[in-house]
């Protein structure tokens, strides 16, 4: 009873302290999205190198959860579906795809994303309302290079991540019972 009376307590204060976080980080150089976007402009496309390439931040053998993409992995993800037909992308990009084996691609993504729950812990405990705040950033950064120089570049990402998840559950704890109740009728029936 005492355990109850004291998550009671914290949960009119309003205190989050002992809900779950959660923090998502793609180590990486950058700190934030806008030095990630700086590093990935200052990539030159029909200059840089991948020598030079590694020196911007962008380097693919130490950058984590760096994604090589094949020509056949670059033709899927520039010619999705029929309406896109060969002509209608980038030269330089259309030029490498034609290269075949010595045209290749990386994916990288930096990112920092927080998960923090607030509210009543003992709304939140008992299941009958649960509320998950999602900030940070994210990004996308793919380079495209014919014999190891960049030949085409795209960029894409959220500035700024900001969620409100909320899931109420008027029954609290016995809000999915029902599930729980027809499986063990079904189990016995059968």
């Amino acid at each position: 009873m005492a355990v109850i009376a004291g998550f009671s307590l914290v949960g009119c204060a309003g205190s989050s302290g002992i809900l779950p976080e959660e923090a998502s980080l793609v180590q990486s150089p950058f700190d934030n999205y806008g030095d990630a976007l700086l590093a990935f402009e200052e990539v030159s496309v029909q200059e840089t190198t991948l020598a030079q390439l590694f020196n911007s931040g962008y380097d693919v053998t130490t950058f984590p959860n760096v994604r090589s993409l094949s020509y056949l992995d670059l033709i899927a993800r520039f010619l999705p579906h029929d309406s896109i037909t060969f002509a209608d992308l980038d030269p330089a990009l259309r030029a490498c795809l034609e290269a075949r084996l010595s045209c290749r691609g990386y994916q990288l993504t930096p990112s920092h994303v927080e998960q923090e729950r607030v509210g009543s812990v003992m709304l939140d405990v008992f299941n009958f309302k649960r509320t998950e705040i999602k900030t940070g950033w994210q990004a996308e950064a793919i380079f495209v290079l014919h014999d190891d120089v960049v030949v085409y570049k795209l960029w894409s990402g959220t500035q700024r991540v900001s969620e409100t998840h909320q899931r109420t559950n008027p029954l609290g704890p016995f809000q999915n019972l029902g599930g729980a109740f027809s499986g063990a009728v079904s189990s016995v029936v059968n």
